[in-house]
């Protein structure tokens, strides 16, 4: 329980540093690829990613297709994008690009299925949000299970538009995983800190 608390507390310090320190964006740049993807300027921004469907948000409740929410990438396609700022953490072991869809996730309502797919971490889950909160007039959370997963199997996002920073947890029976991302692009990784003080 203090590891979860602890986790929320520690994202949520992180989206704030990023709202904070980030100057507002009143038209933020359009990757190339998102606008031949047909993706909204808030939706990813690689090239060979093809996440959203044709109505660029999230599958409407009992469609069998979850949207694909984020994809991993080659450190080689990170790196070679300007956007990218995590090549820091890309040092680290068991750190992964991602390409994050955010319109994928502002579309969504209770009900939707959205899909977490990163390979080299086992992970292929799909969640249903069951809750959607908003934080103030920027930050959105939505939160949810992962399907054909033990009860306790849970995803959350929060997620600010204004500054195109989010935060994405997934407690999943493999562990908990945390991906951090900015401008559609980030880096998912396996929870390092030990807080278990049982």
């Amino acid at each position: 329980m203090y590891k979860i608390i602890l986790v929320v507390v520690f994202a949520f310090s992180i989206l704030l540093f990023w709202i904070q320190r980030s100057p507002s964006e009143t038209s933020p740049a359009v990757h190339p690829a998102v606008k031949s993807s047909g993706l909204s300027s808030q939706g990813a921004s690689t090239a060979e990613l093809t996440i959203a469907d044709k109505s660029n948000g999230a599958t409407p409740a009992g469609s069998t297709q979850p949207a694909q929410l984020f994809k991993s990438l080659s450190k080689a396609q990170a790196m070679g994008d300007a956007q990218f700022i995590f090549s820091q953490r890309l040092q680290q072991a068991d750190s992964y690009p991602i390409a994050y869809a955010e319109q994928v996730i502002v579309q969504s309502r209770v009900g939707d299925q959205v899909q977490f797919q990163v390979p080299e971490l086992g992970l292929d889950l799909v969640g249903t949000v069951d809750k959607t909160t908003a934080v103030d007039q920027d930050i959105q959370r939505w939160s949810g299970r992962i399907d054909n997963s033990p009860e306790n199997s849970t995803f959350s996002i929060l997620q600010s538009q204004k500054d195109r920073y989010a935060v994405v947890q997934l407690h999943t029976d493999q562990g908990l995983y945390v991906a951090e991302i900015k401008n559609g692009l980030g880096v998912v990784q396996p929870d390092r800190v030990d807080l278990d003080h049982d």
